[in-house]
């Protein structure tokens, strides 16, 4: 189980193929079920682009 109390603003967000998606606190949301690895950036299961197409925006 990941700890996503690690999550903190300004963290590099990579997609599966290391790929840029975003920063951590940057006002998307993404499901922590998409989450492989937090350590000194955050790694998803999917690519960027998958990651991209399943973001929702945070008004």
């Amino acid at each position: 189980m990941l700890d996503v109390q690690k999550i903190r603003e300004g963290l590099e967000v990579v997609g599966s193929d290391s790929t840029h998606v975003g920063s951590g606190g940057s006002h998307h949301y993404l499901s922590s079920d998409l989450i492989a690895d937090i350590g000194d950036k955050i790694v998803l299961v999917v690519s960027a682009e998958e990651a991209r197409q399943q973001w929702s925006a945070v008004d």
